[in-house]
Order: C-alpha cells, then structure tokens, then sequence
C-alpha cells in the first residue's frame, strides 16, 4: 500500500503529516509500531476496529492482512475524513470497499463502535482517555488486542502508546511501548 495514495505532502517522510480538517496521518514508524504489536491478531479471517482512520492508509494495510475472509471497520469522527478515506481508497484499493472488506463509518470513536463488535484487534489513531480505553476493551475478543496513546497525565497531556492483551478469563495485561506525542480523539464539535 503506498502511503502517497493517502498523504499528498511528504508521504514518505517518518513524521506525521497534515491531512486536513486538522488532522494527521501518522508516522511510518507508529504504523509499524502498531501493526507489528497487532500483527498476531492480523490474520486470515480475522476483524479488525481502526478508530481515527483519518486518510485510510492504515486501514488499507489492516485489510490486506486480514485477507479476503477478514474484516476491516474504520471510524472517523468527521464527515470529511470519511470522504477522503474513501476517495483515497479508490485510487488503488477500491474492490476493499466494494466487497466491505474495508468499510468506513462516520462515528464518535470515542464510543468504539459496538454495531461490528467483537474484535480481534483495535487501533487507536488518536491520543486517548483511560475511560475510552475501557469501553474499547468491551469490545474486544478474547485473545485480542488493543494499540493505543494514551494520556496518562491530562494536566501536561503526557502520553504513552500502550497494548492492551485481553485473556482467556477477562484478564487484560498492559505493557507500554513509547512516549508519544498525538492529536486528541475528539468529537465532530471539538
């Protein structure tokens, strides 16, 4: 999947990009952060939550490794992006959207989204709450796992991409990954 489908300035640079609306698409290297800690729960058949899918890059690359059997559902929070995404997808990927391998919902990723509930695995693109992060929990499968940046300190919006591992018996383990610096999940209206 090649990232100047998705992002017009710098595509290849490892930083991320503006994309519009005042939004970015992530670096190469957080990509790869977050789909090498998902890559076991990446597989044939498997389904897939992308919250923030903003250009739709990210989305494109979950789909492939899905496979044909898996399922990809990117949530975005404006109507924009949910546009662009697609548009983008159209340039090279557009049979995942004719075949719904890839579908993109205008929604508050805050909320996850329960409609396409459980999930093998979800990413977060957005800088996140602790109690966002509860509700996404909720929605995942057993074995599977949840790559965020969470905000640990509100007060200086210190923040940490962590994974998530849901157990067998409901035990979630938690290992965090890098200090890193995103824009917020936030509403249509913030």
């Amino acid at each position: 999947v090649d990232r100047k489908d998705f992002s017009r300035l710098n595509p290849y640079a490892d930083a991320a990009q503006y994309i519009g609306y005042n939004c970015t698409i992530s670096s190469p290297s957080m990509h790869a952060y977050a789909l090498n800690e998902l890559s076991t729960n990446l597989r044939a058949g498997m389904k897939a939550l992308d919250i923030g899918c903003g250009s739709g890059y990210l989305l494109a690359v979950m789909a492939y490794l899905v496979h044909k059997s898996g399922c990809v559902i990117g949530v975005e929070h404006m109507q924009e992006l949910c546009s662009v995404a697609r548009k983008n997808m159209k340039k090279h990927h557009k049979k995942l959207l004719q075949t719904k391998r890839v579908q993109i919902v205008h929604y508050d990723g805050r909320h996850g989204y329960l409609y396409g509930a459980p999930y093998d695995c979800i990413n977060v693109g957005a800088a996140t709450r602790l109690s966002t992060v509860h509700v996404l929990l909720e929605q995942l499968n057993e074995n599977g796992k949840l790559v965020a940046p969470v905000i640990v300190n509100e007060e200086s919006n210190a923040q940490i991409m962590r994974v998530y591992s849901k157990h067998e018996n409901g035990r979630v383990s938690v290992r965090d990954l890098v200090h890193v610096k995103f824009v917020p999940l936030t509403d249509e209206k913030t």
